[in-house]
């Protein structure tokens, strides 16, 4: 799962990973501001 929403401590187990989104926020971010594209993010060019 990802990092957007908190989950409790009584709802994790062991074989439970959290990813953190911040690498593709802040590409998307870099993208917008150079005028870039954000669909390249997600269709596998970059």
């Amino acid at each position: 799962m990802t990092n957007t929403l908190p989950i409790s401590a009584d709802r994790q187990f062991d074989k439970l990973t959290t990813l953190s989104i911040a690498p593709l926020i802040s590409r998307a971010i870099r993208e917008v501001f150079e005028d870039g594209s954000v669909t390249s993010l997600f269709d596998g060019r970059a």
